[in-house]
């Protein structure tokens, strides 16, 4: 049986208090965004499966945005958490908001799923494509998820475009920017299809339609000057991605399980077979886990370094790359 997201994330401290055979172990940190944006529900789906799976104790942290998450794991503040990879090379390379204060304790477990995300409009809007965007009214600023500022520069830029050829809205973070957009504050916000959030704002503004970006050599090249892992893939129609009204083109980004160098080997062998071995407990959580290849999981990303204790794992599987 499906439970809510709410029930889980109460299930997921509950059960992380009182688990029987790891009662003497220390509860780990899942840090996560705010509850209604999709990296929070990954991270409870996932903190749920290692309590039924595995002997950690794990309880979602949700904090404040991305910058936070990345600082509060990077600390040992924190034992995982789930980011765009392209976003965590900015921060390994010491670039955007992580400019002069590098992380550098930030290691992969696995490469999870892929994220499309893109603008949105109300299903009745003039705009067409993200080029109708010209002069209109879209979220800037997202001091608590810069990630969300970063992804719209690279859609804006395959058209053309950039944030000085829009009316920018100040907004905090992506459920703030969501809400400005449901109360009619912009004329397009930018989300992920699969975000809870996107569900609830469809079913307030009577419907909502996603804008593709084209998907030539050309915008590839325009989203890669932005970051070098943006790619481009189609999004087909699915009843779990309201805005869809056909296949469309989106920029996406490698979502990945992410934790610091200080968790142990044992830990992270743990977790990183956990994650390969039950597919099935993450699917049931949200059907976004069915893009979860095992096969893939140990994917080689352009800067960020897998943690010794999921390479251990991965090699006894044969799933190392050679």
């Amino acid at each position: 049986m499906k439970l809510p997201l709410r029930t889980f994330a109460v299930a997921a401290v509950a059960v992380g208090l009182s688990a029987g055979p790891a009662s003497a172990q220390k509860t780990l940190s899942f840090a996560a965004l705010p509850q209604g944006a999709m990296l929070n529900l990954l991270s409870t789906i996932t903190s749920k499966m290692l309590l039924d799976k595995t002997d950690i104790k794990v309880s979602v942290a949700p904090m404040r945005g991305t910058e936070a998450v990345i600082r509060a794991t990077d600390a040992g503040r924190a034992e995982f958490f789930y980011s765009d990879v392209t976003h965590v090379t900015a921060a390994l390379n010491g670039e955007e908001a992580f400019k002069g204060r590098p992380a550098k304790n930030i290691l992969a477990i696995a490469k999870l799923v892929t994220f499309p995300t893109a603008f949105m409009v109300k299903k009745d809007s003039p705009i067409k494509t993200v080029a109708d965007l010209k002069g209109k009214r879209i979220p800037v600023g997202w001091k608590a998820f810069r990630q969300g500022l970063v992804l719209m520069e690279a859609t804006l830029a395959t058209a053309g475009l950039t944030l000085k050829d829009v009316r920018g809205v100040p907004t905090i973070g992506l459920i703030t920017a969501a809400d400005d957009f449901k109360t009619g504050k912009t004329d397009a916000g930018y989300i992920a299809p699969v975000a809870p959030k996107t569900r609830e704002v469809d079913a307030s503004v009577g419907g909502i339609r996603f804008l593709g970006v084209g998907n030539g050599p050309e915008q590839l090249k325009a989203a890669q000057a932005i970051r070098q892992d943006f790619y481009i893939i189609l999004v087909k129609p699915a009843p779990h991605l309201p805005g869809i009204l056909k296949p469309t083109y989106m920029l996406a980004f490698d979502n990945a399980l992410l934790t610091g160098a200080h968790v142990s080997d044992e830990v992270v062998y743990k977790v990183t077979k956990a994650l390969v071995e039950n597919k099935a407990a993450l699917v049931k959580g949200h059907p976004l886990f069915r893009g979860f290849n095992p096969k893939q999981a140990s994917k080689q990303f352009s800067t960020v370094k897998y943690h010794p204790g999921a390479i251990k794992y991965y090699k006894e599987k044969g799933l190392w790359p050679k």
